[in-house]
Parts: structure tokens; sequence; C-alpha cells
């Protein structure tokens, strides 16, 4: 009977805080299902330097950091198309009698294609994928869950959603572009007000200067107006860019919180497998206990450190640093901090007995009358010690003619339990008894040993001796058959019957 080996990894501690946690503000992000922010989404905005009015600016400074095309388009050459023709025809009909083609060749060659350009150098969804590293991702108070739970597709609230809300209101800002654009396109020139010129001033020559006119208003008009879808295809593209780089986030957290959960499922199943070992009575409302225990250690630690003490420098460090580690790294972190700030706390270095007379009665509330004794605590393991180390064999007619028997206690022979034992196979007794002394508090042994028969007595021996002869007559070999060293095996494969029988 022993203390389990790792009594933390039965608590609640090191593996639930595998998550985040501000508690000084609203709550905590979890993996499980339960998605309430720390932050609200206002100040999770703030937190990440993000505004609703932000990728507005942003896709102004890219066209403000480009010549205005309207300005430059003035030198392009025209055809000579008549100004009171001009003032018949729509904007879109105009611009192609005069430039044909190369007005919007030129556009797109010098404004949209080098705003798009200055778009992908700008890297603008890096920044924001560098800003919720430092300040989410490997911020000891939120880390990779709150990274997973704010980056959720489908989730409110939810970064990635707000992102989502504010590309689609942006798509429908740029469909009203594009629908005032081709309005513009049907307009007439002379709408424009540009272009008109008197019966004399005709006749005197002034046509070419009005028709300059009117392809200068006309310019201005429609590429004004294009400079405007322009700017609201970029804001469009940044936000998808956005959208993009919030779901790569998105798939690489969920990928480190699987890992977590793994690493979670697996220190509960090697808890579940020292519970069992450690039998019915030494493995008694662990998980209760060791809860308890990690509750007061975790609240002491907490007031000594602040909420973020699990993931800051003296604790497991960076989540997300350490998942780049290794899982194996991660471990070893993880033993590192729990032997260094969990086990040295008292409550960890009290004696076998004492822990296992709390853990008795750790379900039992503070009035109850029905609450374990310590007398009682040591009756049942005594009782469960002796059931436990003794030899089960079944010897042919075993008498107590021959019948030896040694019980030996492996454990502090100054701890109650082992006094109390010892006390209590103290009379008349047929057997040696006596303690083997072990300075530890993990737990207490027994042993039973028993003599006084040969191998030929078993009756497992006895049962199979058929079986054996039967298939070395036949020619069997048993590789397993262990023969003394140098002693010689007659040809038939048997030893004699006196020294395969011999005493044990």
């Amino acid at each position: 009977m022993r203390r389990p080996a790792s009594p933390a990894c039965h608590g609640q501690a090191a593996p639930s805080h595998w998550r985040c946690s501000r508690r000084s503000t609203a709550g905590c992000c979890s993996a499980s299902g339960d998605q309430a922010a720390a932050l609200g989404q206002r100040e999770l905005l703030e937190l990440l330097e993000l505004d609703p009015a932000g990728p507005d600016a942003d896709a102004g400074a890219l066209l403000a950091g480009l010549p205005h095309p309207v300005e430059d388009m003035h030198g392009l050459m025209s055809a000579p198309v008549p100004a009171g023709e001009l003032q018949r025809m729509s904007l879109r009909d105009a611009e192609r009698a005069l430039y044909g083609g190369h007005a919007h060749a030129f556009f797109e060659a010098n404004t949209a294609s080098k705003a798009r350009a200055a778009l992908q150098a700008a890297r603008l969804d890096r920044r924001l994928e560098r800003l919720l590293a430092a300040k989410v991702t490997d911020d000891p108070h939120y880390g990779p869950w709150c990274t997973f739970a704010w980056t959720q597709p489908d989730a409110r609230p939810s970064l990635a959603a707000v992102i989502r809300d504010w590309r689609a209101e942006a798509e429908r800002d740029l469909a009203g572009a594009l629908a005032e654009l081709e309005a513009a396109c049907e307009e007439r020139v002379s709408s424009l007000g540009a272009g008109r010129s008197s019966w004399l001033g005709g006749l005197l020559g002034g046509g070419r200067g009005t028709a300059k006119a009117a392809a200068s208003a006309l310019l201005g008009r429609i590429y004004g107006q294009k400079l405007e879808v322009l700017r609201r295809e970029l804001k469009v593209e940044l936000l998808r860019s956005y959208e993009d780089r919030l779901d790569a986030v998105h798939r690489r957290m969920a990928a480190y919180v699987q890992r977590l959960q793994s690493l979670g499922d697996l220190l509960r199943e090697e808890s579940r497998r020292t519970i069992t070992e450690a039998g019915e009575e030494a493995g008694r409302n662990i998980p209760e206990y060791y809860g308890q225990v990690a509750g007061v250690i975790e609240a002491e630690l907490e007031s000594r450190r602040g909420p973020g003490f699990y993931t800051d420098e003296r604790g497991l460090g960076s989540l997300a640093k350490g998942l780049e580690e290794g899982d194996e790294a991660l471990l070893h972190r993880l033993i590192a901090f729990v032997r260094r700030d969990w086990f040295p706390h008292a409550l960890f270095r009290q004696s076998f007995e004492q822990e296992l007379l709390e853990r008795a009665n750790v379900a039992v509330p503070y009035d109850h009358r029905e609450v374990l004794s310590k007398e009682e605590l040591y009756r049942d393991l005594y009782r469960t010690l002796e059931n436990e180390a003794a030899v089960r064999a079944d010897v042919y007619r075993f008498t107590h003619t021959h019948r030896y028997e040694e019980k030996y206690y492996f454990g502090d022979y100054d701890s109650e339990l082992i006094r109390y034992a010892l006390e209590a196979e103290s009379g008349n007794r047929s057997y040696k008894l006596g303690c083997v002394h072990e300075k530890r508090a993990s737990g207490v042994a027994k042993l039973n040993l028993m003599g006084g028969f040969r191998l030929s007595d078993l009756m497992y021996y006895r049962s199979g001796l058929r079986y054996y002869d039967t298939y070395t007559a036949g020619g069997y070999v048993f590789h397993g058959t262990a023969v003394p060293v140098l002693q010689e095996v007659p040809e038939s494969g048997r030893l004699p019957e006196e020294e395969r029988g011999g005493a044990v």
C-alpha cells in the first residue's frame, strides 16, 4: 500500500489551467465549448489596435502615397471629336471616342496595380498576426486557449466574426460605389456643364477649347468615382486578408489546443492508473482530496504572484512557445514547475497516515457524526495489507508439520501505522515477524513468505505434470525449462523425481 506517485496530477491544478483566465476581469476562455471571453468585444479590439475606421484609413493611406491619377491623365492624347458631338454622348461613349482604352489602361497601370502592390507589400495582415501573438497568445493572462476562442469563425463574441461583419459591410459599400460608377458612366456630357460654346464662339474657332474642357470634366467624373471604387476594393481585400490570417491562426491554435487536451488526457489517465494501483484504501478519495489541496496552493500562489502565475516566467512560461518546443519539453516544464512551487508545500509533507485519514473524511460534512477515526483507519489498512500480502498457493496435503511463515513490513518503523500493525500481531503467532525500516512517506508495504513444502506439492505443478510428461514423451521441448548450471540432463529430457520436487 503506497501513496500515489504524482499527487498533484489528481487535482485540478495543472491540466485544467492550460487555458486562459483573467479572474480580475470577467471570466476565462476555455476550449471546452464555453467561449465566454475574458474581455468584451470593444476591449478586445482596443487590445489589438483595431477599430471600424481603421481599414478605411489604411486603404486611404495607400492611395495617398500615389500621384492623383486624373491630374496625370490630362496629358493623354485624345482623338479629335467635335464638342457638339461630345455633348450628346454618354460619359462612357465619350471616353471611348476620345481615348479608346488608353485612359482605362493608364489608370490600371499607374494607380490600381500600384495600390494593390502597396497593399501586398504593407503586409497589414501580418501586423495583426503579430499583435495577436504578442498581446494574446504569448500573454500569460490569455494564451493559446483565448487565441483559439477569439478566432472561432462562428462564435460570438469573436474577432473573426467582427472582421467578417466589417468585410460584409465593406462589400455592400463597394457594391454601392460600383452602382454609382455605372450611373455616372450613363450620364450625358452636357450634364457636366463643361465644353459648351456659343454660336459665335464656334465661328471664331473656340470648339477645340470646349472639347478639351469636356474631356477634362469627363475624366474627373469617371475616374474620380473609379478612385473611390478602388479605395473600397482595397478595404475589402484588406479585410479578406485579415480573415485569411485569422483562419490560419485559428487552425494553428486548434492544433495547439488539441495537443494540450491530449496532454491533459495523458495526465488524467496516468492519475487513474496510479489510483488503481494504490488499491481501495490507499486510493480512497484521491481526486476530491488533491482537488482541495491544489485549490489551497493555487490560491496562495495567486495571492503572491498574481492570476497569471501559471504561465509567467517562474511558472510554465508561454504555452505557445512550449508547444513549439514539443510536448515532452512542455511536460518537463510542468513537472519542474510542480516540483518547485507545489510539492514543497506543507500539505504535501504530511505523514502517510495523516493524509489517508484526511482523504478518508474529505467528503464528509463538518457536522457529520460518521467521521472515520484514526483507529478505524488503521484497522482497515492493517486488514488490507494482510489481504494483499497473503500467499495464494494451493499446496497438496500442506499440514502444520512443516509449515513455515515469515511476515515483513516495509516502511518507517516509527510511524503510527507500523507500530499499530506490529502490536496487533505481537500476541501468540506461529510465524516470524519483522520490519524493514525505510524512512519514507510514500506508504507502507507488507510481504508474506511461506515455506515447508516441495515443488511437487504445488497443485499447479501436479496438475500440469501429466501434460508436461505427455508432450515431452512426444518429442516436444519446452524452451522455458530452467536447468541448474552444470547439471547434466538425462536423454529423456526429465530431471529425477527427487530433484524436480526439491524443498522450497
